[in-house]
């Protein structure tokens, strides 16, 4: 082992290539070269593309839309803005938000009669 170049180290073992494309490489499968005395790397290398990857990712690519066209979809499914419906939407943001503070000024007064009516009872009864 103390004479082998990087060359030699990074080959890969044909049984392992030939198993992983087969899909059949799992934790009890061992090398018919020698088990764990095989000489050959048991490990794809970098950047390695499975063919049954290769046909999706091929198949992905074709499918795939290019950006000018997704944009103009995004662009078509926006709602153009006018002066009138921001007005529209002003006006209808402005009636909410006066309902709610109504609403939060009833329930502050009706909250405020029953903390006076509370201290008037506990006035009453010292």
């Amino acid at each position: 082992m103390e004479d082998w170049d990087q060359e030699t180290l990074e080959k890969v073992c044909k049984y392992f290539l030939g198993v992983v494309k087969k899909k059949q490489y799992g934790w009890f499968w061992d090398c018919p070269n020698g088990g764990k005395n095989c000489h050959y790397r048991h490990a794809l290398p970098p950047g390695y593309v499975l063919k049954s990857q290769m046909k999706a990712l091929l198949d992905e690519e074709t499918e795939k839309i290019s950006i000018e066209e997704e944009i103009d979809n995004q662009r078509a499914k926006v709602v153009t803005s006018t002066p009138k419906l921001f007005l529209q939407w002003k006006k209808k943001k402005i009636e909410e938000r006066d309902a709610n503070l109504a609403a939060q000024q009833a329930d502050r007064a009706k909250n405020d009669r029953m903390r006076y009516i509370h201290y008037l009872f506990a006035i009453i009864h010292m």
